[in-house]
């Protein structure tokens, strides 16, 4: 798919090659000097320059208002035009600025509350573009293209004092890379300097506002290595267009380059960022194309709509995004990573909804736990709002997921009315599930449909719904066919409630695996359509711990399943079998998160102290015992009859080490949880900058009509003034809670590390517990021994090692560690699934951070017994490196701060196997 429309971006493509160099002419106006500082107004040039051709040499400082109009600069290297006066205008208008040489001009520096009026130039070959190193400054940039620099666009503020916001405002400008960009002047050639950037900030307030003008208003970003690089900046961008920032010879360029929006919070100012990003206003028009990410977020107030995403390696992905966030009516094909991407370590809450996803895994690309279409994963527990993941469509080409949610504090989302169709699976990786569920409580599974590949293989899994260690989910009216298993449940899963699920033409419809635990499961309605391979439903587990009740409120409403194993037993039609015929049409509402009705057999059998598992089972018991008292705790209502029985199980927890776990759980969900007072204060004031921002797009239009008003600027500047008052207010709320959460997190860390360890769950649990809290308090307090023994667990078995291998998954990924699939039962030598486990583990040895600068670290797949040799060589084919790595256990840490920037070959051999991996190290 092409642009359309009124852009054309192969016209411009050509219009940029024949860009003519304008680096001769007659009779020049020299200004400046090589190496030194010169002020403009020792020429006595008046406040009007226009028609000349100039060469610039050394620093030329500009010490009061001009205005270039049609003038050629022809600028020396390393030349830099510095402007200084505070208040008056600076303009450059149908201009060009290019250096004619080998070497990059330095750009044009604004001074502390500059103004500068740049229209209709053609600026290249500058290092730094228009920068700024204090804020504010105010840009207005419009008509222009920024060809071959390094920087078009910086505006930074060293101090950090944050006083104002620097302002930008852009319209109609071309950024791009079409050449090798030139030489520093000044340092040897370094890798960074041959990346081309469209727009820097930090701490400014950027806005790209098209009206109903688009065609003439947004700005193109073509061949670079980030559109938009924003960090502490309240940015609205609408319309803009981003093309090819993979590079021919990089074709796998992956979230290290290629990105076109990228906004972060920086330096501990959280409640500073904001993106409010849309596409284009017709569905003509990509507005990302070829592209390594579309956007990226950090903890950042995101809305990002309508765009269309053609050629990603990875589409939208949101970190800890704060408050509320909007992913709306995207359509999105990506050959990568997930489609959209949400990691929480936040409480916030929002929707991923009437999004259009395709998934088309590159066959040169392994990192196949990152491949799907939504991806969700939740690190520290929160009592924030649920998100609401509703009307979204789906198309698997490849990949392993339709939605994902994975972490045990991914709770109380509400996945309706999604369509995932599981068109193809990846060739050698036979595994994907429509719906996948890791951990968390209380999620809603509501009218979603998943349609799959039906073939009998013993080689396949794929799941239409699957669930493994998540509890008090709610499914309903959800429909599955043609897939091997239709709902599919692992590990601990108590309390799920069911009514008129719809499951059709299985291997096995209703699956419980050899690890599942379950409890009482109530249905209401479900019907079996179709044939069964295998089973209509079987389990595989204990089935004294995972029985199934029909309480359907209506006699001969339920279709009961034709094959049941192990028969009878556990499968008990309460009220009769019933006919197969739908009772109601089903319309998809928001309904109330899932609640517990009842507690189960189990719950019983755990409160008297006769539950039996297997191998595990003191983990297992213990892990038993803290969900049946959080339930109690949370739910009082539950005890009913069996009152006495359940308070002296109370009793007796409340002086065990399950209440000191519990305990502090609870703290820190607590004080990792955005208070509702903030959230109301957020939402008053963003409902005044909304107001702000119609505001100001009526008086950036107004402008747009007559550029050369001073009273439309100064109307502009006022409510730029009001935007950077309401958002410091936001930030500095934030900040006040973040720094408070952050205390109040590290004086739990003497409790923590007091807690008993009664089994090998309760240690890992432990460990997580401590890297929650140090993760508040940043990476850089994650310890080498606290990285290496999460990186263990993260490998770890789930039902030998507890929840906690589920948590360690997502914490070790803000490590540039990426673990290998789930392993759910390490009592079956096939991990509890029909995939050997070699299919999920194709690597001999990971390599993380990669691109890093140092120390980079290295780890032999789990399943690897026995020492590697480790050899690194240069691209020259030199040896730089030989050491060893004695085990799986063991995580090497390698220190190449003393190599070079640039891309090595690491190779490791272990009893004869080898394998062979690239390196970038970047500085």
């Amino acid at each position: 798919m092409q642009a359309q429309d009124c852009i054309d971006i192969e016209q411009i493509k050509t219009d940029l090659s024949n860009i003519q160099d304008k680096c001769s002419c007659a009779d020049p106006l020299v200004l400046g000097e090589e190496d030194q500082v010169v002020e403009i107004s020792t020429y006595q040039l008046g406040p009007l320059v226009e028609n000349e051709c100039i060469e610039v040499f050394g620093t030329l400082v500009i010490d009061h208002g001009i205005r270039f109009e049609n003038c050629d600069f022809i600028m020396d290297a390393g030349a830099l035009i510095r402007t200084q006066s505070m208040f008056s205008p600076i303009s450059f208008i149908e201009c060009n600025l290019q250096s004619c040489g080998d070497y990059f001009w330095d750009g044009i520096e604004l001074g502390w509350l500059n103004t500068l009026f740049f229209r209709g130039n053609t600026m290249q070959h500058a290092l730094n573009g228009i920068h700024s190193e204090y804020a504010p400054v105010h840009c207005f940039i419009n008509d222009n293209i920024f060809n071959n620099n390094r920087y078009a666009i910086s505006l930074e503020d060293i101090t950090q004092v944050e006083f104002r916001r620097s302002e930008l405002t852009l319209n109609g400008n071309i950024f791009s890379q079409n050449d090798e960009l030139k030489l520093h002047w000044d340092e040897s050639p370094r890798p960074i300097h041959g990346e081309s950037y469209g727009v820097r900030t930090y701490f400014a307030i950027v806005n790209s506002l098209v009206d109903s003008d688009p065609c003439s208003r947004t700005n193109i970003f073509i061949g670079l290595i980030r559109g938009y690089e924003l960090r502490n900046s309240v940015s609205q961008i609408h319309s803009d267009l981003f093309y090819e920032f993979r590079r021919p010879e990089k074709p796998q360029a992956g979230a290290f380059e290629g990105t076109g929006i990228f906004s972060e919070t920086i330096f501990g100012k959280v409640g500073s960022s904001s993106l409010v990003q849309t596409g284009w206003p017709t569905s003509d028009i990509e507005t990302f194309s070829s592209v390594g990410t579309a956007i990226e977020t950090i903890e950042t107030f995101s809305d990002i709509r309508n765009n269309i995403i053609d050629d990603a390696h990875m589409g939208l992905g949101l970190n800890s995004p704060l408050a509320r966030y909007h992913i709306e009516g995207n359509e999105i094909q990506v050959t990568n990573g997930p489609g959209i991407y949400n990691l929480s370590f936040i409480s916030s809450y929002g929707t991923i909804k009437n999004n259009k996803i395709t998934v088309e895994i590159d066959d040169e690309v392994n990192l196949y736990s990152l491949s799907g279409g939504i991806l969700v994963e939740g690190i520290r527990p929160n009592n924030g709002f649920r998100s609401h993941i509703r009307n979204n469509s789906i198309d698997l080409n490849s990949g392993h997921y339709g939605i994902k949610t994975i972490g045990n504090f991914t709770n109380r989302n509400n996945i309706s009315c999604n369509i995932v169709n599981i068109m193809e699976l990846i060739e050698d990786f036979n595994y994907a599930s429509g719906i996948e569920i890791i951990g968390g409580f209380q999620n809603l599974l509501d009218g979603n449909i998943v349609n799959g590949l039906y073939s009998t293989s013993t080689i396949d899994e794929v799941n239409g719904i699957k669930i493994v260690q998540s509890q008090v989910n709610n499914l309903v009216s959800n429909y599955v066919n043609n897939t091997q298993f239709g709902l599919h449940f692992s590990n601990w899963n108590s309390n799920t409630l069911q009514d008129e699920n719809i499951m059709s033409n299985h291997d096995v419809g209703y699956y419980i695996s050899e690890s599942g635990i379950t409890g009482d499961q109530y249905f209401v309605r479900n019907r079996w359509l179709g044939s069964y391979e295998d089973w209509g439903a079987e389990n595989k587990g204990n089935v004294e711990l995972s029985k199934y009740y029909d309480f359907q409120n209506l006699q001969m409403t339920n279709c009961w399943p034709s094959s049941i194993s192990p028969d009878p037993g556990w499968f008990d039609p309460v009220q009769g079998q019933g006919n197969c015929w739908s009772s109601s049409i089903y319309e998809c509402l928001d309904e109330d998160e899932p609640e517990l009705s009842s507690l189960t057999s189990v719950d019983t059998l755990v409160a008297r102290g006769e539950l039996e598992f297997d191998d595990f089972e003191d983990s297992r018991i213990w892990q038993a015992e803290r969900y049946l008292l959080r339930n109690l705790i949370d739910f009082p209502g539950l005890v009913g009859g069996s009152g006495t029985l359940m308070d002296s199980f109370l009793t007796n927890a409340t002086s065990s080490s399950l209440w000191e776990y519990h305990k502090l759980q609870d703290q820190i969900e607590e004080f990792s949880s955005i208070p509702e007072t903030l959230s109301v204060e957020w939402e008053a004031n963003y409902t005044y900058y909304e107001d702000l921002m119609e505001d100001l797009e009526i008086a950036v239009n107004n402008w747009l009509g007559e550029p050369d008003s001073m009273n439309l600027i100064d109307e502009i500047s006022l409510i730029y003034e009001e935007i950077d008052s309401i958002w410091n207010l936001n930030s500095a709320a934030f900040q006040h809670w973040r720094q408070e959460s952050i205390n109040n997190l590290s004086a739990l860390l003497p409790d923590i590390a007091l807690l008993s360890e009664p089994n090998l769950y309760a240690v890992n649990e432990k460990l997580i517990m401590e890297a929650t809290v140090r993760m508040a308090q940043g990476l850089d307090s994650i310890s080498t021994s606290l990285r290496s023994s999460l990186i263990v667990l993260s490998e770890s078995c789930l039902l030998e090692h507890g929840p906690a291998v589920i948590d360690a998954k997502v914490l070790v990924k803000q490590l540039d560690y990426f673990p290998d699939m789930l392993e759910l039962n390490c009592t079956e030598s096939e991990g509890d699934r029909r995939i050997g486990q070699e299919r999920f583990s194709p690597d001999l040895f990971k390599v993380f951070p990669n691109p890093g600068s140092g120390p980079i670290y290295l780890r032999l797949n789990s399943s690897i017994d026995g020492a590697g040799k480790v050899v690194i060589f240069d691209q020259s084919g030199r040896l730089v490196y030989n050491g060893e790595i004695d085990s799986a256990e063991e995580i090497k840490e390698i220190q190449v701060n003393h190599f070079s920037p640039g891309q090595y070959i690491i190779k490791v051999n272990v009893k004869g196997k080898e394998d062979t991996q690239s390196l970038i190290i970047t500085k």
